[in-house]
């Protein structure tokens, strides 16, 4: 991989006492590592990051920044460790799904993507029935893209 900035960002964030900027920086490192096929090391670092991120004691930070760790742990088969952290997560959403993104974000986010939902009847694996909930997609949004 060409030179990422990565150790010049840990360098000052480190100099800096700047703990924020490097749990974002990690994070990005983790999924670059990820899509690099390179994941002994991106599970390394993924334990770096939620330890990083556990110290900042900051639940949005890690909501938001943890998800890396998750891929990272799961490639080298420490379904532990992926297990811990996702509960963890799960645990600090509290059944909020938008708790990680910013208050004007969110807006964002319900608008868009519960836009056109409609309700309706499905049944579950044991063959109850329930209401599930259906996007609609727009057929401008499939314009240039394979069907």
């Amino acid at each position: 991989m060409a030179d990422t900035g990565f150790d010049e960002l840990r360098e000052l964030a480190d100099a800096a006492g700047d703990k924020m900027s490097l749990a974002m920086g990690m994070s990005g490192w983790v999924a670059s590592l990820i899509v690099h096929a390179r994941f002994e090391e991106a599970s390394r670092w993924a334990f770096e990051l939620v330890s990083l991120l556990e110290s900042i004691g900051d639940p949005t930070l890690l909501l938001g920044l943890a998800y890396p760790a998750l891929p990272a742990k799961l490639q080298t088969g420490e379904i532990g460790h992926c297990l811990q952290v996702a509960q963890r997560m799960i645990d600090l959403a509290d059944g909020d799904p938008t708790k990680a993104i910013s208050s004007s974000n969110r807006r964002w986010w319900r608008r868009s993507c519960c836009a056109g939902v409609d309700g309706v009847a499905s049944r579950t694996h044991d063959g109850e029935a329930t209401s599930r909930r259906h996007r609609r997609w727009p057929a401008h949004s499939m314009r240039g893209r394979a069907r």
